[in-house]
């Protein structure tokens, strides 16, 4: 350590460092199945309740139907490429948005929202889904530095984050704590990404 300098300063640039390098593998991974995608196309897509996240949003909204997941509409006035949902989640009453590209209409994510009036309720809610996430999917590839939370890959097909959020108030969910799953796949994603694109 030279003269004048800070041990503090060190340990925050090895940090830094440290994360840079995660960072960039992570995205060495990501880039390796996007350009598997690209080469093979991809055969199989990621499942919300055991759904394919695929195909245009009314079929998708048949099959969440079937499952008794119901169409909210307080919440579907007005709002292009999103359809909210209410229904039981893994056993617990939660709202269901679907995400859909407004000129395809093709569906490309879908989000679970569990509301909780006790943090300790949710925080016990959320470690249950990491749990029973990483026994079907395995370790988390990523954490989310944002909530501090686990982001599961599905090999080829899309990836699943788990995440908890506190005191979200507003007029579409006016709940103190909760958890949210979003299910996104990547070939739809990619897809919808590119059609936004036109917009520029």
């Amino acid at each position: 350590m030279t003269k004048g300098s800070s041990p503090e300063l060190g340990n925050h640039q090895q940090n830094m460092l440290f994360d840079n390098m995660k960072y960039r593998v992570i995205l060495i991974v990501i880039s390796c199945c996007l350009f598997s995608l690209a080469g093979w196309g991809q055969t199989e897509h990621l499942k919300f309740m055991d759904i394919p996240i695929n195909g245009s949003i009314n079929s998708f909204q048949k099959k969440l139907i079937k499952k008794g997941i119901l169409p909210d509409s307080q919440r579907n006035s007005g709002k292009a490429g999103i359809r909210s949902f209410k229904g039981d989640f893994y056993g617990y009453d939660a709202d269901i948005i679907v995400f859909f590209d407004k000129y395809t209409q093709k569906v490309y994510m879908a989000r679970a929202i569990i509301n909780s009036e006790d943090s300790i309720v949710r925080n016990n809610i959320y470690t249950k889904f990491q749990k029973k996430l990483e026994k079907k999917y395995g370790k988390p590839f990523a954490i989310n530095k944002a909530y501090n939370s686990p982001t599961f890959a599905v090999m080829y097909q899309g990836m699943i984050d788990c995440y908890p959020k506190s005191l979200y108030f507003d007029d579409d969910f006016p709940a103190k704590y909760s958890v949210f799953i979003d299910y996104m796949d990547i070939d739809n994603h990619k897809k919808h990404e590119k059609s936004m694109a036109n917009d520029l």
